[in-house]
């Protein structure tokens, strides 16, 4: 072995390594069918899982039902509480009205006290100073002697029924029927008018005085003008028959003195008239 060369011995050093690699595969080789393997498993598929899991709609929140019936209901309820707070208004109105008429009626009442002539010996004279009523302003001077029963009779058939202020005469829609919202009448002129000029033209000493009123319906300043210019007609049919406008004066109240309320239809009509009163100095 002395005298191998050095290329030999490297050729014998490479050729075992070589054996000794292939006498490893080999026991590798035989080992390897006993040997148990463990199979891994295969990792989960997470994106086939998270596939599986339903998604949760998003949360909403149920709308109420809505309750018709008791919508109806409330807006019912206070419909009617408004229509009793109407309702007592207008009971509180037509109080106030009333008592505005009454309060007229004494003040027409003392002033024609005032100035009227004593009805006995024993009655003091009315003071100087005494503010003369309206009436006083067409007063003329009174005949020697008054047809009393002719008077009577007269008056008796004009319906007129005595008052404190003279003799009343009250025309409502059956006896003057006027045109809407308009101071004319529907028809020819009134016969009433005719007969309540032939009584003041028999009776000189007599003075009129002529009213217009309306219902509460509507504008007020409106009513106010529209009863001034019925009464305005009223007083100037008079004249035309004969009458000296001196003895006539004629005034519209609108709506602020009704003889009824005005709920209905029948009593608005009622509210809606001409007064007449027929007037002995």
């Amino acid at each position: 072995m002395s005298g191998t060369t050095p290329l030999k011995r490297s050729a014998w050093v490479l050729a075992s390594i070589v054996l000794g690699i292939a006498i490893a595969a080999g026991l590798l080789m035989d080992v390897s069918p006993g040997t148990d393997t463990v199979a891994l498993s295969a990792a989960p598929d997470e994106t086939r899982e998270t596939a599986d899991i339903p998604v949760a709609s998003p949360v909403e929140t149920p709308l109420a039902p809505i309750d018709t019936d008791a919508d109806q209901r409330a807006v019912d309820a206070l419909l009617a509480e408004l229509q009793n707070k109407i309702q007592r208004l207008e009971e509180d109105v037509a109080t106030l009205q009333e008592q505005r008429k009454r309060i007229d009626d004494d003040l027409v009442r003392l002033a024609d006290r005032g100035t009227r002539e004593p009805l006995s010996a024993t009655t003091s004279p009315p003071p100087v100073e005494a503010a003369p009523p309206v009436e006083a302003a067409l007063a003329v001077e009174a005949p020697p002697a008054v047809d009393r029963a002719g008077l009577d009779e007269a008056l008796e058939q004009l319906g007129a029924l005595p008052t404190e202020r003279g003799h009343l005469i009250a025309l409502g829609e059956p006896e003057l029927s006027f045109k809407v919202g308009r101071a004319e009448f529907d028809s020819e002129k009134p016969d009433v008018l005719g007969e309540i000029a032939e009584v003041l033209k028999r009776y000189e000493h007599m003075l009129a005085r002529i009213e217009g009123h309306s219902d509460s319906k509507g504008n007020t300043r409106r009513n106010l003008q529209l009863t001034q210019d019925r009464a305005q007609l009223v007083r100037d049919l008079l004249s035309e028959a004969g009458i000296d406008p001196d003895r006539i004066q004629a005034e519209g109240f609108g709506g602020i003195r009704p003889i009824t309320d005005n709920r209905t239809i029948a009593a608005r009509e009622r509210n809606r008239r001409i007064e007449i009163y027929l007037i002995e100095p």
